[in-house]
């Protein structure tokens, strides 16, 4: 209800937190517990909270996490996940694992029994037998990258477990960054001149690299995107951007998806 609490971004939590509370009560009630399979998380971190006043009235969306929805920053990507399946998943357990949101597709597809198709989700990774059992590690992923985006690609970040490696793009002065977010969960402290760390950060920019297709421009298609959506057949990999290099200003696809092909003094 409008003005339970002081702001309107506590009212909506409030109302998120019933909605998500009625479906589960409806749930039970039927007795389909054991059938369901219920995720609770979310798509970005928590929104700023001085732009829509809680951290004034004590509430902090992020907590110790710098950044908000979006960011580079651990408060922009980092979210809680809630995985429920009654006489199935183990209860009052904790995960510690690196999964991502983009994992959750091959984890139901292989739960369900159904055969992913060949070229789908590429970047999906089931973590499955790991909802079982905390040490079935063995086939999860090693990495998670992340990335800040506009119209162009910002700043993008790679997680090896509990180390992360951010670089910034498109003429930013920052340096990249390195932490360890086992004893710099606010990413305050900057690792990256760390001769200890060198090897590792090389290794993590190569793979970051890989991720954001920084070298060779993509090789599969993508679509462009239009005023009212997107065109209705994907386009060869980076040529409708090498027919006019013009298309780079225009449609921010080749920004991320044709770096060299769009900015090749970078290469």
């Amino acid at each position: 209800m409008k003005g339970t609490y002081a702001t309107r971004h506590m009212d909506m939590l409030h109302e998120l937190d019933k909605a998500v509370g009625s479906l589960v009560s409806a749930i039970e009630e039927r007795n389909l517990a054991d059938d369901t399979i219920i995720i609770f998380t979310s798509d970005n971190g928590g929104l700023g909270g001085s732009k829509y006043g809680s951290i004034a009235y004590g509430h902090k969306p992020s907590g110790p996490l710098q950044g908000s929805k979006g960011q580079i920053w651990e408060g922009g990507h980092r979210v809680p996940m809630i995985v429920r399946h009654d006489h199935h998943f183990p209860a009052n357990e904790k995960r510690d694992h690196l999964v991502g949101l983009n994992d959750i597709y091959a984890t139901l597809s292989e739960l369900a029994g159904i055969t992913v198709p060949y070229g789908s989700a590429y970047d999906s990774i089931s973590f499955a037998d790991y909802l079982y059992s905390k040490d079935a590690t063995a086939n999860l992923r090693e990495s998670l990258g992340t990335w800040q985006t506009s119209q162009i690609s910002e700043s993008a970040a790679i997680r090896f477990g509990e180390m992360k490696y951010i670089e910034f793009y498109e003429g930013s002065e920052s340096p990249p960054r390195l932490h360890d977010l086992t004893s710099d969960i606010s990413e305050n402290k900057n690792l990256i001149k760390k001769k200890k760390y060198r090897t590792l950060k090389t290794q993590m920019k190569q793979k970051l690299d890989e991720l954001s297709r920084n070298g060779p421009d993509a090789g599969y298609n993508f679509r462009i995107s239009t005023g009212s959506g997107f065109q209705d057949e994907a386009l060869s990999a980076c040529t409708f951007m090498k027919n006019d290099p013009n298309n780079c200003n225009v449609y921010w696809e080749g920004l991320i998806h044709c770096r060299t092909t769009c900015h090749p003094d970078q290469y």
